[in-house]
């Protein structure tokens, strides 16, 4: 390479450099890797000095102690750059079958030994992504709910990743996404509940042996729907008397405990042997079942859920209120 030559590809380097280093700054790092010192105002002469100032051999000497050092540092820096874009590729596939493990998972129930095992291989076992997960599994196992039934329209989609930042063997991570998740229960051979958001997604991932895993992902979830809670009625209290039950119940109603105050009546007249309340318990709870359902599959409007609602809230009280 001609001397004319090196002096262009330096200036050029040191031009791109000064994007984000004083000329002080590019002395001392090309000096790191260079036989000789440079100064801020070597670097400068460098930039701007015609090629005749440099035709000494002593001069010519230091030319080309700084073409090899700032050749090695692009060198250094193409290499750290190819790094890294491998390492973003990686995180992103681990992303992508995260979220294709998560929905074979939900697709699995209500077998779901095989589907945890694969989501092992892209979530953390004690990180919060993972747990939660698996505690959503076992809802829906225990509500008897599929989306594996015939002609079920659910799916998910990865819209985009965005604004990955890796620090060390820690990786973070914004994604759209939208998922479909239309809930078949089968108890009663009918849709119960759509699950359908799209919604923004922060991920954190870590290395676990060399291999990147879901930590955690945070996101704001579909909030406009009212799964039946799952209330194991021997954990119910029953009440010692009727006082007792009518003020049990009129206290879960105005915390806005519907369901909580139609297993109140059913569990004292279980213990109690009162059919009118095992009755008017049966009807209640098949009703608030119902209007649940409807809103969970967007048949009601929020509206419409909340006055059903209130209706059972009315009966329930005009009932206890007749027991007094």
């Amino acid at each position: 390479m001609q001397y004319a030559e090196i002096r262009t590809k330096i200036r050029h380097s040191i031009l791109a450099l000064e994007k984000n280093l004083t000329q002080a700054e590019i002395g001392h790092l090309v000096s790191e890797h260079a036989d000789v010192n440079f100064s801020a105002k070597d670097v400068n002469l460098l930039k701007y000095t015609q090629n005749n100032r440099w035709k000494g051999n002593s001069k010519q000497e230091k030319l080309l102690s700084f073409h090899k050092s700032i050749t090695h540092l692009e060198r250094i820096q193409n290499d750290n750059r190819t790094y890294t874009t491998s390492t973003e590729s990686t995180i992103e596939q681990t992303i992508i079958g995260g979220l294709q493990a998560e929905f074979q998972a939900y697709q699995a129930i209500p077998t779901t030994e095989n589907a945890f095992q694969n989501l092992a291989r892209y979530f953390c076992k004690d990180g919060g992504a993972f747990l939660k997960i698996r505690q959503t599994i076992q809802r829906l196992t225990a509500r008897k709910w599929i989306i594996n039934n015939q002609y079920n329209p659910s799916m998910h989609e990865l819209i985009s990743i965005d604004e990955m930042e890796i620090v060390k063997n820690k990786a973070f991570l914004k994604t759209k996404e939208h998922w479909y998740l239309k809930w078949f229960d089968t108890r009663i051979n009918d849709y119960a509940y759509l699950y359908y958001v799209t919604n923004i997604q922060q991920y954190t991932l870590i290395q676990e042996s060399g291999t990147w895993k879901i930590k955690s992902n945070i996101y704001i979830s579909d909030n406009r729907k009212s799964p039946p809670p799952i209330l194991n009625t021997e954990m119910v209290e029953v009440a010692k008397n009727r006082v007792d039950l009518n003020n049990k119940i009129k206290s879960a109603i105005n915390g806005g405990n519907t369901f909580g105050a139609i297993e109140l009546l059913g569990k004292y007249g279980e213990a109690n042997k009162e059919e009118t309340m095992i009755k008017h318990n049966h009807l209640m709870s098949s009703k608030f079942n119902e209007i649940t359902r409807l809103r969970n599959i967007d048949i009601l409007t929020i509206e419409e859920y909340l006055e059903k609602r209130n209706n059972i809230n009315e009966a329930l009280y005009s009932f206890i209120n007749e027991l007094e």
